[in-house]
């Protein structure tokens, strides 16, 4: 709180309970009560999704039972915090500070990982004190590679560092190991990561017998320590494994909060270029450079908040064995995924089954991600969505939109939408004042190529009927002949955009 004075932040209750720990500073925008809520977080909120005070204490008791250590509120939409969550937020320690409507949620962010660097940096030269060499390496920006080599090297035995995606990230090997065989024992561990516990384990593969050590920390799992044990470990070797794998969790958390600041930065610097009209505006050019070679923009809605956040897990899961370094969030209120990898279609179906009402928009496959193609994959994922409700089709990539990706497209113009309207306004009118179906009639009729016959059947109307209608169609069109091609045309595509639209609006 000290440090966020600068940007007129203040604490405003709860402030017996300041002396709690921050693991993690995150937003929750929606009123979800979700198991990704960790303890010790601080989360920060609008309050836009609570309608009463009454729901705003009900949710902030939840989130204490979580032990969440504090939340920040920010004013844009709540001027004044209600006096009755100030009393709450009082009598049960539960600190809540309020962010001014300039500030940003990224400045508080910012603060926090300065914060978290300086708290890494003394936690190295701590650990220093105690074993040099190895900590040394993370503290100088030394990999991985230099601290599972120096134990390698120290105890004599083969070494394995196995990151959270269950691939082999480093290794030493003292031992006849071949890298295909490294590969096989992380696939053959990945396999069995459901009976894997958070202790350390033993683990046979073919003739070898080997120790897992998690790389893990009170909230987040870094993969393994892997060592193949081929004599009795003394108390000088597991000395040496301890501060190994102290380590490598220090490299991990290390590499990890700088790898969530800079997703954090590139989600922003995308929300910037999909909303250019932000008043925060961000340059493109400081977007990660392995995101710029990301091949393919998902988007993902669906009308249940509940049903979105689970989406989300599921996919979060997923997209982190295929492509750790996407992109996935959700902002106004859609999932965004931006990836080098197509998602598996078997896992999009799994999820059809699963889900009820949730769409799926993929844009086109290309290269060299740049301002106007991310609007441009943005728009086509989007126009997929609307394709997906209209064809009740879950899954829908823009090379397989066909002629509905441009007539959406088209139909998104108000221009158009306004032509289309004063174009059809004597079918319309007519439909409306004497309840007849000269709207549906047409669409079947040019469907049908002029065909009374077909159109009678689809209709399951006597042909006689059909034949009626259509000349009372041409009565309000005197002068009109649908069978010239570029009127045909203009009315095939006008009928579409229109039942497009109205289906829409239902």
């Amino acid at each position: 709180m000290d440090k966020l004075e600068v940007h007129n932040v203040k604490l405003i209750s709860g402030k017996d309970g300041i002396d709690k720990q921050i693991a993690y500073i995150n937003i929750q925008e929606f009123a979800l009560k979700s198991e990704r809520i960790k303890e010790n977080g601080v989360l920060l909120t609008t309050f836009k999704s609570f309608l009463e005070p009454a729901n705003i204490i009900e949710h902030l008791n939840w989130l204490k039972n979580r032990e969440i250590s504090a939340v920040g509120v920010h004013t844009v939409f709540i001027k004044e915090i209600p006096q009755e969550v100030i009393n709450f937020s009082n009598v049960n320690n539960f600190p809540m500070f309020v962010i001014p409507e300039e500030i940003s949620y990224q400045q508080i962010m910012q603060v926090y990982n300065e914060l978290l660097m300086i708290d890494a940096n003394d936690v190295r030269i701590k650990m220093e004190q105690v074993n040099i060499k190895m900590l040394r390496a993370a503290a100088l920006d030394k990999d991985a590679q230099y601290i599972v080599s120096t134990m390698g090297k120290q105890l004599g035995l083969s070494v394995l560092n196995i990151d959270k995606t269950f691939n082999v990230k480093s290794f030493q090997l003292n031992t006849n190991f071949s890298i295909s065989k490294l590969q096989r024992i992380a696939k053959e561990i990945m396999e069995q990561k459901e009976t894997l516990n958070r202790e350390i384990s033993n683990y046979k593969f073919e003739d070898n017998y080997f120790k897992l050590f998690p790389i893990i920390d009170n909230k987040s799992f870094y993969g393994f320590l892997v060592i193949c044990v081929e004599k009795e470990l003394s108390l000088s070797d597991w000395s040496i494994i301890n501060y190994g794998k102290t380590a490598l969790l220090l490299d991990a958390v290390k590499r990890s909060s700088i790898e969530k600041y800079v997703k954090n930065r590139d989600m922003k610097i995308i929300e910037s270029v999909l909303k250019p009209s932000k008043p925060e505006q961000m340059d493109f050019h400081d977007l990660s450079p392995h995101l710029k070679e990301a091949n393919y923009l998902y988007l993902i809605e669906s009308d249940d908040l509940v049903v979105l956040n689970n989406v989300y897990e599921d996919i979060y899961l997923i997209i982190n064995k295929i492509d750790p370094a996407s992109l996935l969030w959700i902002y106004d209120n859609q999932i965004i995924c931006i990836v080098r990898y197509e998602i598996s279609t078997d896992f999009l179906n799994k999820l059809d089954k699963r889900y009820e009402n949730i769409f799926f928009g993929i844009s086109e496959k290309s290269r060299n991600i740049n301002v106007d193609s991310i609007q441009e994959k943005y728009e086509q994922a989007k126009i997929g969505i609307r394709v997906g409700e209209k064809r009740k089709n879950m899954v829908n990539q823009w090379k397989d939109l066909g002629l509905d990706k441009f007539l959406i497209a088209l139909g998104q113009r108000n221009i158009l939408q306004s032509s289309i309207y004063n174009l059809l306004e004597p079918l319309i009118n007519h439909d409306e004042t004497f309840d007849s179906e000269l709207v549906n009639t047409l669409t079947v009729y040019l469907n049908n190529y002029f065909s009374l016959k077909r159109s009678a059947e689809e209709l399951f109307v006597h042909k006689n009927t059909i034949k009626y209608r259509i000349a009372k169609i041409k009565e309000l069109y005197k002068g009109v002949n649908f069978e010239d091609p570029e009127t045909y045309l203009l009315f095939e595509i006008a009928l579409r955009l229109y039942e497009m639209e109205s289906k829409r609006s239902e």
